[in-house]
């Protein structure tokens, strides 16, 4: 059975689980036109000049 989505109204997920429904954050719906990532490592971390 797949999940279609209420949000965005794609299978696969349901509107919980939607990428493009952003991110919720101290009661406040944080929202992205860009792709977030879920993980940082120290390739995108921004350089820190010394």
């Amino acid at each position: 059975m797949n999940r279609r989505c209420s949000h965005c109204g794609h299978n696969g997920h349901n509107s919980r689980t939607c990428p493009d429904r952003g991110v919720k954050l101290f009661g406040v719906r944080l929202t992205t036109d860009e792709p977030m990532r879920k993980s940082l490592s120290m390739g995108n971390l921004p350089l820190i000049p010394e």
